[in-house]
Formats: structure tokens, sequence, C-alpha cells
């Protein structure tokens, strides 16, 4: 947007990262009259509930981006010659605090006329040849000078500065325990705890330097960017880590430590309470309910600011028309998906009686599709990590005590037993864990005196768990593919085992379906494995076995 025109820019990238200040600068220039002049950029910041400069390299989409012209500001040469650097504060060269401040105390007038050191300002200036960018919605243009233009009392050529949020200029990435901090130069693996100490020592030095647990995206940039410059072996991916972007790997892993942080830790800080005691009050409907049901933080979330029925139902029918396309607008899709969330939610929720899953496909068609249904479980959960990360991760902690303690219980499922004579066979650290991890999820219901079958079923067999997965194979191992079912309707096919499982775990968020069947392996998932809170009692079986697998771990 820029003044009273609002446009829709796309900017064609295929870097996940996003797009380029530079792109979108050229963006600008082509869509709105800005008459070469100088103008700055700023992204809508929803930690902060503004818009604020851009200061990372690149932005993700979708967002939402204000233009804002820059007009320079004269100072005088009076001003110039009472200044020893090109270091000053905003109340030197912006006219509107200089005239509002008519009652500025007498020791104040008195260090300005003697030219007195300069104390350190709120905010600070510095030269940038690059596009003005900050942390404050005031940008200006200054003129930096030096002291031979000063004592010829003509003003010097025009350097463009830039205001820089404090919070970002004082921060400095802390160094981790000697022994980290060597494995971080030199490539090393990092296990799981020196990852959890280095994650931390980040945490416990953000808090220090902002004073909050609640960093902003791009405070979250910085950090990451920082961390890269200190360490470039992190860029590297390791026998622990999946091939891909490893920026956002990291920054991942620090937005997941901040939250459990924030959930564990910090509860009693301001703004993690207010970020909890929020509650919505308003809706189509007219109903009043928390934000956070079923330990879901956006289980029943309030529609956006900007949205109305009209906008609704035009998103619906763009969602519904896509869905039939062969090669459907994938971008635009998860756009109009996240808008109607809150609506969608509501029909799935409050609508009583339930609605059946086939009214809900022709409503909603994207819901059953495997990426778009994942998807939907990390809104609900206000992340950006899939539920099947978190459960490969949070599994491997009690892999291998549920292994031994599975080899002691009478008549073990045959697949538990294949699986685990697979394990010694993958040569691969990573190949070998998925196989543990495997094994370890298969004898779960065996130790909670649940059947297996009522999960994954073979083609010719029947179950009445109303929610499970089909295969393609009479046995687990050799199913290349599983299809999820709900209340007799086919949802999604998914050819991998986790995936699969994950997608069975978030079919009961999702859809608001009821735990049946298997309920005591779903509660230790939910509770135990994934650690989604719902306040209610775990049962007594759960917290049994928990308590003998936390034995077996102190022990080993």
């Amino acid at each position: 947007m820029f003044g009273p025109s609002n446009k829709r820019v796309e900017v064609q990238n295929n870097d996940p990262e996003g797009a380029t200040k530079e792109e979108l600068f050229e963006k600008a220039e082509a869509n709105f009259p800005l008459d070469q002049q100088e103008f700055i950029m700023q992204v809508w910041d929803e930690g902060y509930g503004e818009y604020c400069d851009i200061t990372c390299e690149r932005v993700g989409a979708p967002v939402k981006i204000r233009i804002v012209q820059v007009f320079p500001v004269q100072i005088s040469a009076d001003l110039l010659n009472s200044a020893s650097s090109s270091i000053v504060t905003l109340d030197e060269f912006t006219p509107s605090v200089a005239e509002t401040e008519s009652n500025r105390s007498a020791e104040t007038e008195s260090s300005m006329d003697t030219n007195s050191e300069l104390s350190e300002p709120e905010v600070r200036l510095e030269p940038d040849e690059a596009v003005q960018q900050g942390m404050t919605n005031t940008p200006a243009t200054a003129f930096a000078h030096s002291e031979e233009g000063c004592s010829s009392g003509a003003v010097p050529e025009a350097a463009p500065l830039r205001v820089v949020s404090m919070a970002l200029v004082h921060f400095r990435l802390p160094t981790p325990p000697p022994s980290i901090e060597k494995k971080l130069r030199d490539g090393s693996l990092l296990n799981l705890p020196e990852r959890g100490i280095f994650l931390q020592t980040i945490y416990d030095a953000v808090v220090a330097a902002t004073g909050s647990c609640l960093p902003t995206k791009m405070m979250y940039d910085e950090i990451i960017n920082q961390m890269f410059t200190k360490y470039p072996s992190l860029a590297h991916p390791q026998p622990n880590m999946p091939i891909g972007n490893m920026k956002t790997l990291w920054k991942d892993r620090l937005l997941y430590k901040f939250r459990n942080n924030r959930r564990r830790s910090d509860q009693p800080m301001p703004e993690v309470q207010a970020k909890r005691k929020k509650t919505v009050t308003e809706s189509s409907t007219g109903r009043e309910w928390t934000l956070r049901q079923w330990g879901m933080p956006m289980y029943l979330p309030s529609r956006p600011p900007a949205e109305d029925d009209g906008t609704i139902r035009a998103h619906e029918e763009f969602l519904r028309r896509e869905k039939k396309k062969r090669q459907p607008d994938f971008p635009h899709v998860k756009l109009a998906m996240d808008k109607t969330l809150s609506d969608r939610r509501q029909y799935l929720v409050m609508t009583q009686p339930r609605p059946s899953l086939s009214a809900v496909k022709e409503r909603y068609p994207w819901l059953f599709d495997e990426d778009q249904l994942t998807a939907e479980m990390m809104r609900l959960q206000d992340t950006l990590i899939p539920v099947v990360r978190v459960f490969k991760e949070a599994l491997g902690k009690y892999a291998s005590a549920l292994l031994t303690k599975g080899q002691g219980v009478k008549k073990p499922p045959k697949c538990f037993l294949d699986s685990l004579a697979l394990i010694s066979t993958h040569r691969i650290e990573k190949e070998r864990q998925d196989a543990t991890c495997k094994a370890a999820f298969l004898i779960l219901p065996k130790l909670l005196r649940e059947d297996l079958n009522h999960i994954f079923v073979a083609p010719n067999a029947v179950t009445d768990n109303p929610v499970h997965l089909k295969m393609n194979a009479e046995d687990i191992l050799d199913s290349t593919e599983f299809i999820l079912m709900a209340d007799g309707e086919e949802i999604t096919t998914s050819n991998s085992f986790f995936d699969a499982v994950a997608l069975w775990l978030s079919s009961y968020y999702v859809f608001n379906l009821e735990y049946q069947k298997v309920t005591r392996t779903l509660c230790f998932t939910q509770r135990i494995i994934l650690q989604i809170d719902d306040q209610l009692q775990i049962p007594k079986g759960v917290s049994t076995l928990t308590n003998s697998l936390n034995q077996i771990n102190l022990r080993k």
C-alpha cells in the first residue's frame, strides 16, 4: 500500500526464504507513482501489531507491505558545529521535537551550549549506503558531516542515515560453554543436550538484552544471521539433520525453544500472561470463548479484522474452484486457508450436530489433501514445525526404553519383532533411528493393553475404530501406502509410515473427532510425546507406563 493506493503485487521467486529487498523495491517503483523519490518499505509485524522497517535480506510470503516516502531534513550550520561526531540524537534534527520541548531544563541547555560530550541516545543513527531501514515508524534522512565541512560553514554532501533498534545494535550472540564452542567452530556434531544448552544460552541472552521473551520475526532473523556469521559450519547439514535450508531449520528450533520456555518457566512474565489470557468476545455467531482449547492455541481463533462474511464466502468459493484444477495456485490456496481458519473452526466445532465428513469435504475439500491437513494442524498449534518432526524427535527420547519394555511382554506383535530385527541392518544413523522409532511405536499399544490392529488395518480386515489407517499389504512393514479413514470417509493417502501416523493424530484435532478404541495410545502420544496439554487427567495406565520408561532411562 502507498497512501490511498492498495495493490496486490506478486513477486515470482523460487527461493523458499522469499523475495529480496531489491526485487520488492523494483516492484514498488513499477506499481506506484513514486516519481524517483526516496522511500522505505515497512512490513506488518504480528508480534508488535504495527508496521516495522524491513531489516532482513529476504521477505517471505504472504506479507503486507507499506511504502513510506522519505523527505530530507535540513540541518543548520550552527547545529552541525555543535556536534562532534556523526552520531546525533533525534532531538537535534527533528524540528517537531525541538519545538515542542519548550520547557527543556537549564542543565540541558547549558550542556548543549558548552559543546559537552553527547550522552548515549535511546535511538542511534548510522551511515548506510543501502536503502534506509530501521525499527521506527518515522524514518528520516539527515546529513553526515565532517570537521572540514563544518569549518567552512558549508553544508556537506548528504548521506543517508538509518534508525537502528538499540535492542539489535547492542545484542551480540553469546558464547556457549567451551566444549560446545569448539564443536561449533570445528563443524562437529552437537548431540541433543548440547544443542539444548546452546539454544538456552541464546534465549537467556535475548531476554537479558531485550527484557522480553517474545522476539519479533525481524529479531529472530537477526539472531540467525549472527549465528551463521559466527559459526559458518551451521550451514552444512549434519548426520542428525535433514538436508535443506539450514537457516530455516535453526530458526524453527529457536522458535520451538522460545515457545517451550514461555510455556514452562516464563509463565509469570507479564507479556506471556497477556498472550495467554486473551479472549474472543466477538464473532459472526455471537458466541464467546477462550483462544486455548484442548491444548491448541488456535483451536477456536478469531476472524481476521480485515475479513467479513462476504470476503470469507469469496475465499471459500476460490478454494473449491482451485481444488478442481490440475494445477492449483498453491500460494493463494495457502493464503485463503489461513484467512478462513476461524470460520472453518466454527463450522467444525460449534455446529450441532457435528457435520458429517462428507459435508465437510464438499465445503472444505482442501482439508482432505495431505499437505493441507498437515498445514491445518500447524495452524491450530500456531507453529512452523510439522507434527511429524516433533513426533519423531520426542519419540526418540523414549524409543530405547520402549524397546526394552516391549521385549519383556508376552506375545508381542509379529511386526514389532520383525522391525526390531531390522534395526541392526541399517548402516546410516538416521535410518537406524527411524527404524528404532518405528519399532517403539508398534509396541506402544501392547504396553497400554490396546490392539495395534485398531490403528493399522489390513486390506481385508475390519475394525470398529472409526479413525484408522488402511494398508495395502497384510503386514505393516510391507505396506507402501496408508489411507487415512474416518467415519467411513477416505481423508487422504500417504506413502510414509511416520507421515501417516502424524496425519492420523492430526485428524482428531482438525476434524474435531473423539478418541475411541485406542484412547490410552492416543493420550500417551498427545500428552507425553507431542506435549499437548488439554488440562484433563492423564489415565492411570499412561502415567504408570511413563514412570516406568523414565526409570529405565535413568538406569542407562
